[in-house]
């Protein structure tokens, strides 16, 4: 069987992955310009971690909301609770509010007014609906529904389109066709804890619909919080079920202040928004940094337990060494020489191995026969 000499020092540099027996070049300062490059490379891993982080997080408000995109950015001032700074639980400009898809054919079941007083959402009673203003392609209003009315026909009269009223079951009023006020509603617009009388003119409402031309229809009163009056009909007529895209589901507050610098808004961003949304960013970086920093720490663990591995295998060897060295059935000195076989490897056996079987004889003496 061929063999080949070598004396232990290159065996040992040739079977050894330490650092000691590679070639060590001089380590470079970096200059002005490697510097730069390396910060702006960091920037833009971070920018990349957070961007990841982002797109996580869309992807799990997908799956909760049912809906895509899965929110949408506020505006206006309009459903503010404070004249000039963001809170927290309420709908202000640079929001990200959450909203869920609803079936049509159960909207009415499915969501409730002011007037329901059943549950509260974004600081007071009644769900916030996203919906299309006059079912138009335009941008999604977002304000809170006051009331159901729901139509009545009894004596409408299609050629001069007149004789509807309007029906507020949760009032317990029929036949209505004239001024309703409902009391002790928040005046979010006075800046206070003051509540005010709300007053829903049903005529100017059914007017609406006759200059329109259009037959009435049972729909949502709404309001903007921070609005002095109701929707109806300066804004926008009753929100039928046809136009509502969802209902407000939670907020992520400033964020989308990002997206309000491109675009021409016609309300102030709240002055804390920027400042909390700046925090909000740090944070962000912050998070990315030590998520670096985590995975630095397990790459060190898992090289140290690498090395303390490799560190095993060499005192296994030096006790092989040793053991050869010190034998009484020694036979030959090796004069820091050894032969190996090539094959040793496919045998089983080698440096490694459990045996040696240096003599190349059927016999475990482990040693050479002269």
């Amino acid at each position: 069987m061929a063999k080949r000499r070598m004396d232990r020092e290159t065996w040992e540099k040739e079977n050894s992955d330490d650092e000691e027996f590679k070639p060590k070049g001089k380590k470079q300062k970096r200059g002005v310009g490697r510097k730069i490059l390396f910060l702006i490379g960091s920037f833009i891993k971070h920018l990349a971690i957070i961007v990841f982080m982002i797109t996580v997080v869309l992807v799990l408000l997908w799956g909760y909301t049912g809906s895509w995109p899965p929110f949408v950015v506020v505006q206006s001032g309009s459903m503010m609770h404070h004249e000039t700074d963001s809170q927290y639980g309420a709908v202000d400009t640079g929001d990200l509010i959450l909203y869920r898809n609803v079936d049509k054919s159960v909207i009415q079941s499915e969501t409730t007014s002011w007037v329901d007083h059943e549950e509260k959402h974004y600081g007071t009673w009644g769900d916030v609906l996203i919906f299309e203003k006059n079912g138009e392609d335009s941008t999604p209003m977002i304000h809170r529904a006051v009331v159901w009315l729901e139509v009545n026909l009894a004596d409408y009269d299609a050629n001069t389109r007149r004789g509807a009223t309007y029906d507020i079951p949760s009032m317990g009023l029929q036949a209505q066709s004239g001024k309703v006020v409902i009391a002790d509603y928040p005046a979010f617009a006075t800046n206070s804890s003051e509540t005010t009388d709300l007053e829903i003119d049903l005529g100017q409402i059914l007017d609406k619909y006759h200059e329109q031309g259009q037959k009435p229809k049972s729909g949502y009163i709404t309001k903007g919080d921070n609005n002095p009056r109701i929707d109806q009909p300066d804004i926008c007529m009753p929100v039928v079920d046809e136009w509502v895209m969802g209902k407000g589901g939670g907020e992520i507050p400033w964020l989308g202040l990002i997206s309000l610098i491109y675009k021409d808004n016609p309300d102030p961003i709240p002055r804390n928004s920027i400042l909390w949304s700046a925090f909000t960013l740090i944070i962000l970086f912050g998070i990315s940094i030590n998520l670096e920093i985590v995975i630095k720490m397990i790459k060190k663990r898992r090289k140290k337990k690498k090395e303390r591995s490799k560190k095993k295998d060499e005192k296994r060897i030096q006790r092989i060494y040793s053991k050869l060295d010190n034998s009484p059935k020694k036979k030959r000195e090796w004069n820091n020489t050894v032969e190996i076989v090539d094959d040793y490897d496919d045998r089983g056996g080698g440096p490694t191995g459990d045996g040696w079987d240096w003599d190349d004889d059927d016999d475990d003496d482990d040693y050479y026969d002269d």
